[in-house]
């Protein structure tokens, strides 16, 4: 009865399997140069892909001549053929396809996996106006201008690609029409496709520049190729270099070359601050500025001697927002240096005894620096 049950939960787990199907997308992206793109496909299920026939179809406008684009690299070292144009439903059409069955992927449920790498050589910096998947109706009329997919997963005539964010300044959209029917019951209709299409980029920086007055940041930066779609430039702030938060904003003109400026005000600002620009557009893409430091006295940052004049030592009293080395240096009137110390300076108030014992009478300058801070006072031994 026991081996009865478990050879019953055997075929039951079979069963299950074998009739667990994923459904698989594709799209296009852009290549690892100018002239080269991706080609992906994507499962709603993760599995051992085992599929029987897997094609592409990888199109240009037809206003467009080019060769045919060469397989670079190939997911599982798979063979591809590219085939010779077919010019038809507005497109030139290449398809692609191999002679390896079953092709095994390795998927994983709603990642996209890079099948392959093509690159257009009739091209050397850019790529045509767009490149396109595109499923023409069952293939069109040589049957082999579609995107296909059958054993496990399949794809699905109607629901055939997916599009991708932007990436190095292209955007692929998509349409999923119903293209053909997988079970073969009734013809498709309509064209689908998978576009990538180069995307307008922000504006770009002329230059970009910071400094510091006092506690006051004044920021100042010229763009090019502006146009009515810059939205507006957001300033933003941080003490480490690594986490900024927003401070400011101003808004673009509509002028295609444009200078701007921005005040920061804030009253606590010392030691080292960074500021970079994000440059946004109407439509929400963005883009960051270089950062930029600007460095500010320590507000905390206090230093007194006394006594002063001096007979023979007087105590320095340094006051630190952190532990830092302190330098410390006396120079006569001609500019000599007559002594010179190195204080492990603590946070708070630190304190030090100079002895200008031996030193002659005169007017002395003593220099102190800890960090980014200094000061100069001047000292007389009588």
């Amino acid at each position: 009865m026991k081996k009865l049950f478990t050879l019953l939960l055997l075929f039951f787990a079979l069963l299950t399997y074998t009739h667990a199907q994923g459904t698989v997308q594709a799209s296009i992206g852009r290549g690892s140069t100018a002239n080269r793109v991706k080609i992906y496909i994507k499962s709603d299920i993760t599995e051992t892909a085992n599929i029987s026939t897997l094609e592409f179809n990888i199109a240009v406008p037809d206003t467009v001549t080019v060769n045919v684009p060469n397989v670079t690299s190939s997911a599982s070292s798979i063979t591809w053929q590219v085939q010779p144009a077919v010019t038809e439903g507005g497109y030139n059409n290449f398809a692609i396809v191999t002679a390896a069955s079953p092709v095994t992927y390795n998927l994983t449920s709603g990642v996209e996996f890079e099948v392959m790498e093509l690159e257009f050589s009739d091209y050397s910096s850019t790529l045509p106006s767009f490149v396109s998947l595109v499923t023409l109706p069952d293939g069109g009329s040589s049957t082999l201008s579609l995107f296909l997919s059958t054993g496990s997963p399949q794809s699905d005539g109607s629901n055939l690609y997916y599009g991708r964010a932007n990436d190095q300044g292209y955007t692929t959209t998509f349409d999923n029409e119903f293209s053909y029917d997988i079970t073969g019951g009734t013809s498709g209709t309509t064209t689908s496709y998978a576009r990538l299409v180069a995307t307008p980029t922000p504006v770009k920086l002329s230059n970009f520049n910071a400094t510091a007055k006092n506690t006051t940041a004044l920021l100042s930066w010229t763009v090019e190729n502006q146009d009515a779609s810059s939205s507006l430039f957001e300033i933003e702030r941080s003490t480490n270099g690594t986490d900024f938060s927003q401070v400011g904003a101003v808004n673009a003109t509509t002028n295609s070359i444009a200078s701007y400026s921005y005040t920061d005000n804030a009253f606590n600002l010392s030691g080292t601050v960074y500021y970079r620009l994000k440059m946004i557009d109407k439509d929400g893409r963005f883009t960051y500025s270089d950062v930029k430091s600007v460095q500010f006295a320590n507000a905390n940052f206090a230093v007194t001697l006394y006594p002063n004049p001096v007979l023979n030592s007087t105590k320095l009293t340094i006051t630190l927002d952190k532990a830092q080395v302190i330098k410390v240096a006396v120079n006569d009137a001609l500019g000599n240096v007559v002594k010179q110390l190195e204080i492990a300076g603590q946070k708070g108030v630190n304190e030090q005894q100079l002895n200008l014992t031996n030193t002659p009478k005169g007017t002395y300058i003593v220099r102190i620096q800890a960090g980014q801070n200094s000061k100069t006072l001047s000292i007389i031994k009588n």
